[in-house]
């Protein structure tokens, strides 16, 4: 039965992307160089220890994860500027109570040259989840799970000058 549903599953996945290339937009086309871009993203999805627990205390559950996403850029010569949102929605069908989880992923950031030499960089990245590989994506440990809205924010600003053609100082906060 496995074998099925995963041969079923490839086939549907490469169907979808022969689809979606044929729809891709030239490169260099007025639709390539949209400022905007809006996607979504529907998929089923087994997870065979959705409570991150030991091998004695392990749930498993079958579900669907919904996500769309808009993303905004703007670029000039000399500064760029982008900001982009994504929601995620997990249905678990095994889950007796709060058997949706809800994510929010936000991203921000801008860049500008003042000269060829000096350049200043600034992005935030703001999430809220409950899934911990979105929390914190180099975890290096085991991950847990956490009921409730875990809210992450990190904020990064650099500055960069140039020294010589080949050699540059940055100086970088993040928090």
């Amino acid at each position: 039965m496995n074998r099925i549903t995963t041969t079923a599953g490839l086939l549907a996945l490469s169907a979808v992307g022969l689809h979606a290339q044929a729809l891709a937009p030239a490169a260099g086309s007025a639709a390539a160089q949209k400022p905007w871009s809006v996607s979504a993203t529907l998929r089923g999805f087994y997870d065979d220890n959705y409570v991150t627990r030991g091998s004695s205390l392990k749930q498993e559950s079958f579900g669907i994860e919904v996500s769309p996403s808009a993303s905004y850029n703007v670029f000039t010569d000399t500064s760029a500027f982008g900001a982009d949102y994504t929601y995620g929605m997990r249905w678990y069908e095994d889950r007796v109570s709060d058997s949706v989880d809800h994510t929010h992923q936000a991203n921000v950031r801008a860049s500008h040259a003042f000269s060829p030499r000096f350049k200043a960089d600034l992005s935030d990245s703001f999430v809220v989840a409950q899934e911990p590989q979105i929390i914190d994506p180099q975890i290096l440990s085991t991950p847990l799970r956490s009921e409730g809205d875990n809210v992450r924010n990190t904020v990064n600003a650099s500055a960069t000058a140039g020294i010589t053609e080949k050699l540059s100082s940055v100086l970088t906060y993040q928090n």
